[in-house]
């Protein structure tokens, strides 16, 4: 999640990202069609022959909304790790030269990916909120019998929520600054929340965490 703007005691203000994890919105017949299609990948259908033409459709889709990015235009830096859980850990990298975050999804030992891509991709192709990282695309690559998924974000530089906290106690700044600060990170938070609660199907995060709240600081000025 990603915050608004606010000017702090010191000059700066405290930007709060949300790292994503959501699900989805729309309303169109074309956008039900596409949750189906995302639905159908995450739930893994039995038939080899059904999975792979939701994957292609899933691709041309991505060129369709021009959200699928080549993987020549992805530059990794896979000992730059930025966030790690447990069905995927966040690199960095570059994407046409400009600094990106990459969620790499780990590969089950029977070689499928977590389904937890899918349901991502077909929410974050939406999402656009100042407070939220933006989603910048997917990397799809099929490796003979198994495929490889990369989402592109944002790179939200800063502190997560609890280290935000713990280096405000460290600085022993004024309480009434150490308050505001904080209150400027929770507003934030709240108002990426409502956004997506506003969304129609509602959008609903379900396991919002410290580690899910990065805190960006930003000196005023070009």
């Amino acid at each position: 999640d990603r915050g608004g703007n606010s000017a702090g005691h010191d000059g700066v203000r405290e930007h709060v990202r949300r790292v994503s994890k959501q699900q989805d919105s729309g309303s169109s017949t074309k956008s039900t069609d596409t949750q189906l299609l995302f639905r159908q990948l995450a739930l893994r259908v039995t038939v080899a022959e059904q999975f792979d033409e939701a994957l292609q459709d899933a691709i041309s889709l991505g060129h369709d909304e021009q959200w699928l990015i080549a993987k020549d235009q992805v530059v990794e830096f896979p000992a730059e790790v930025l966030g790690l859980g447990g069905q995927a850990k966040v690199i960095r990298g570059t994407f046409c030269h400009s600094p990106v975050a990459i969620k790499k999804y780990k590969i089950k030992a029977n070689g499928e990916i977590s389904r937890t891509v899918f349901n991502e991709m077909r929410v974050l192709r939406h999402i656009r909120h100042p407070n939220i990282a933006l989603f910048y695309g997917a990397v799809i690559c099929e490796k003979e019998e198994r495929i490889d998924i990369s989402l592109v974000l944002e790179h939200a530089g800063g502190l997560l929520f609890d280290s935000f906290l713990i280096h405000q106690f460290a600085k022993q700044v004024p309480e009434f600054a150490d308050s505001f600060e904080r209150t400027v990170v929770v507003r934030d938070v709240c108002r990426a929340l409502i956004y997506l609660h506003a969304q129609r199907p509602c959008v609903v995060h379900g396991d919002l965490k410290p580690s899910d709240v990065m805190v960006e600081s930003r000196r005023d000025g070009p």
